[in-house]
């Protein structure tokens, strides 16, 4: 009869650790159901995180490249999403600005440039260039920086 009790007991143990994880799903389910909206934001910004990564690793590499070949400059591109915007942001660093040109004018030319070099186009919102002047020590201050939407930026190609 004690083999018996024994065999009740694992059994009603058994019915209750099922009965227990079938809770928690059933809980699990029902609040991601009330907070889809929620997980769904959440699945978007991670989304939109990798993008970006991919975009930094790949694009902003290719850019940077394609201009220096292009321009001669020292630059330095990135990719900024923290502020809501996708922006390309591009500094020139030592450079010379021509003189035939006004500093908008140059840095309008380097963002269709930059745009241009990119396929991945729809992943931009702004392009904003950034000059660090080689003569800086003479206390004038550096022109820009220089913001263009792409809407901008496509209607100067």
């Amino acid at each position: 009869m004690r083999v018996e009790s024994s065999e009740l007991n694992t059994s009603k143990r058994a019915a209750l650790g099922c009965a227990a994880i079938l809770g928690l799903i059933l809980v699990g389910g029902v609040l991601l159901v009330l907070n889809r909206d929620r997980v769904v934001a959440a699945w978007h910004a991670q989304a939109e995180g990798t993008r970006a990564t991919l975009f930094r690793l790949g694009e902003v590499m290719s850019i940077s490249a394609a201009l220096k070949a292009e321009y001669g400059l020292k630059l330095d591109a990135g990719y900024v999403t923290s502020t809501g915007s996708r922006i390309l942001t591009i500094t020139c660093t030592d450079c010379d600005l021509p003189v035939e040109t006004t500093a908008e004018a140059y840095a309008h030319g380097i963002a269709v440039a930059a745009i241009g070099k990119t396929k991945k186009v729809d992943q931009i919102d702004t392009v904003e260039i950034v000059f660090r002047l080689s003569d800086e020590g003479d206390g004038a201050e550096p022109p820009g920086p220089y913001s263009f939407t792409l809407e901008e930026l496509k209607r100067g190609r």
